[in-house]
Formats: C-alpha cells, structure tokens, sequence
C-alpha cells in the first residue's frame, strides 16, 4: 500500500457482540480493535476495505434504566445491518499522529505493528512485512494468536446462531 491517508479520517473500533433484543453490547474482557477510514459518514476497513461490517458509532449521552441508573454510552448504527453477532463500536477520539495531516499506510501498518493493543488486522500485515526479525514476529503472532482465541472464544459464547467469525 502506497497511499496517504488523511489522519483524521482513520478511526479506531472496539470489537463487541450486540444483542439485538437488547439493542445494546456489552464491554469484553478482551480488548480488541480495527482501523476504519471514515469516507464521509462511510466506513471501511483500511486492511480488509471490501468486507462489510456492523459499525456503530457512540452519541454524547449515557443510556440510563427505568430507575434513572445511569450505564454506558449510546449507540447508533452507522453502518451495516442491526443483527445479533459481531459489532464494531467506533472510539470517539480521533486517531492523532503528531501533527501531521496525512500518513503513509506503511507508516500506520508500522504503528500497528508495533502497537502494545491488539488489533485483529495486525496478523494479516505481518505476512506482507519482511523486514521484521523473526523473533519479533513469532513473539506478535504468538500473543495475537492467543488474544485471537480469547475473542474468539468470547463471541462463542454470545453466539445464538450463524454469526459471522472475526477475521484476521
């Protein structure tokens, strides 16, 4: 990838599992995320920029009980189908890299790489990168294999029926 990607636009996502008769997610245990390029009011992966995805995007209020308990934020679809399974819930911050404005997809591929968060996509950008020692790379999958299967782990248990499979 030789593109520059305005820094602004690169979004940041929690992945979750949303319950339809719930409407609402809950926050895993597991930390997992995926960078998205917001094509105004459009998101799409920036590693997996032709799979579709259930984006929802936080509102500046808190959902509250009947009894006035205040409890997480809402949430509002942005993009994709409302359906039981997988969900991507995006940060309100907006990505920042310094002061610049626009950043190199090896320069965000590098970041992620390095990165101490897990970001799913960062399996797939290590096969296309040589230039990382071997033992830095086997230490990457072995950690990002095993949050992988916490994940994936965590959605099983949510899983109700046919859902889709976090990819990688």
């Amino acid at each position: 990838m030789n593109t520059n990607i305005p820094v602004k636009k690169i979004r940041r996502a929690q992945i979750r599992y949303f319950e339809k008769n719930r409407n609402a997610c809950e926050i895993p245990e597991i930390n997992a995320y995926t960078y998205f390029l917001d094509l105004n009011g459009v998101y799409v992966n920036i590693f997996h920029p032709f799979d579709e995805y259930n984006i929802y995007d936080r509102l500046p209020y808190s959902n509250s009980t009947s009894n006035g308990e205040e409890f997480g934020t809402v949430i509002k679809l942005v993009s994709g189908n409302i359906e039981d399974g997988v969900c991507y819930v995006l940060d309100r911050s907006r990505f920042e890299f310094g002061d610049k404005k626009y950043i190199s997809a090896e320069e965000l591929e590098s970041i992620i790489i390095n990165m101490d968060e897990f970001v799913v996509d960062r399996l797939s950008i290590l096969e296309s990168k040589k230039n990382i020692s071997i033992i830095k790379r086997k230490k990457i999958i072995k950690s990002d294999m095993k949050k992988l299967q916490e994940l994936q782990d965590y959605i099983n248990s949510k899983e109700k029926g046919n859902v889709k499979k976090i990819q990688n």
